[in-house]
């Protein structure tokens, strides 16, 4: 390979360079279900891993095998450039469920190297996630006892 070749194939400000290329997502929120869509030009289906942790986070990588050089096979031709990510390369993205997001029911669907991901929302407002944490209280005012500063929020005096 020629010093040319390596120059122009490493490009620092080109994010789709390098070992992992995080590709861009529309989030749109509708009344019933959170939508996900997410640019996988060149991917096929069977290229894209999906997977949830922990129930909250989505990942989604995929990985394209470089093609086999047709002047190994002894043909008659060899590529100089290659930029339309035709080569080999690996995708890596990953977010967080919305927390009125039912992950385990996201349904994922693929096409022209869109991947579209729709995760229905929780109807019920009291088993949304964070909710239940979330109580409003009432605060109470002591007009007995001053007011200690911030004395009140340490747990051990030393």
């Amino acid at each position: 390979m020629s010093l040319l070749q390596v120059l122009n194939k490493s490009n620092i400000f080109d994010p789709s360079q390098g070992l992992l290329w995080a590709p861009p997502m529309d989030w749109k929120e509708t009344p019933d279900s959170h939508v996900f869509e997410i640019d996988l030009p060149g991917f096929k289906k069977e290229d894209v891993k999906l997977q949830i942790h922990q129930g909250s986070v989505v990942f989604i990588s995929a990985e394209r095998k470089e093609d086999a050089d047709e002047e190994e096979k002894g043909g008659k031709w060899r590529w100089h450039c290659r930029e339309r990510w035709g080569g080999g390369g690996n995708v890596y993205r990953q977010f967080r469920v919305p927390p009125d997001g039912k992950a385990d029911e996201m349904k994922a669907s693929m096409r022209d190297g869109v991947l579209v991901l729709v995760i229905p929302k929780i109807n019920d407002e009291v088993n949304v996630k964070g909710k239940e944490e979330r109580k409003k209280m009432e605060i109470e005012i002591s007009e007995t006892q001053p007011s200690k500063g911030l004395g009140r929020f340490l747990c051990c005096k030393a």
